[in-house]
């Protein structure tokens, strides 16, 4: 996915795209332009970031700081995106991105494959892991279909798109606010599982902008969107 700018489009053609893809009037095409923009720079930023490293430590401490907040970058992205789709600027972030889901049809429901938990002998039981990274409600049982001993032993879950980006928006929201330390990522093999949700995220994207608003990248510049 190439980095995208602001084509320049006329409101009127913005706003039926966006009526076509949320079946919502736009009241600010502009500001839809700007946030879709925006939001696909991030996810273009972090699917470059091919070797990222963060922080000082030791090499598999920074790569795996650095994987986490690749995902950060990204899962950010996407969330700016939807929310722009919706003609949402609110900060209610997260019933955008879901709902945004729900526009995209079967393609939401297709089965990604994720990497297995791998806890090491030190890790904690999965009970006070989840107590240790303050997982509650629905956060709590995404998780430990995750990092439950069942899916690391042959017993893999199959997750849908839908159910992988609500992975990854819960540990953008535990790295972001100092919760999932580096350390911690690395024993549960999350480097890996990062890495992979920031390439869903980067496909989800693309396929946002080529199957479903394919007029809007067919009229701006199709060599940066």
């Amino acid at each position: 996915m190439k980095a995208a700018k602001s084509p320049d489009l006329g409101d009127d053609f913005v706003a039926s795209c966006i009526r076509s893809f949320a079946g919502i009037e736009c009241a600010n095409p502009r500001r839809v332009i700007q946030g879709v923009g925006s939001g696909l720079r991030l996810i273009h930023n972090a699917e470059k970031w091919s070797k990222p490293q963060v922080g000082p430590g030791a090499q598999n401490t920074t790569l795996s700081r650095g994987q986490q907040w690749r995902l950060v970058m990204a899962y950010s992205g996407l969330e700016i995106m939807a929310k722009a789709l919706q003609g949402n600027f609110s900060n209610q972030s997260v019933p955008g991105v879901r709902k945004f889901f729900s526009y995209l049809g079967v393609y939401a429901s297709e089965l990604v494959p994720l990497p297995v938990c791998k806890q090491s002998s030190r890790s904690k039981t999965p009970e006070d892991l989840l107590d240790f990274l303050r997982a509650d409600n629905s956060d709590r049982q995404l998780l430990q279909k995750w990092i439950s001993p069942a899916n690391h032993e042959g017993k893999k879950y199959d997750w849908n798109r839908s159910e992988a980006i609500e992975l990854a928006r819960i540990i953008r929201n535990l790295t972001a606010h100092g919760i999932l330390s580096a350390t911690v990522a690395i024993r549960l093999n999350m480097p890996t599982l990062c890495s992979n949700l920031t390439n869903i995220i980067a496909e989800i994207a693309n396929y946002t902008m080529k199957h479903k608003l394919s007029n809007i990248s067919k009229k701006g510049n199709p060599n940066t969107l």
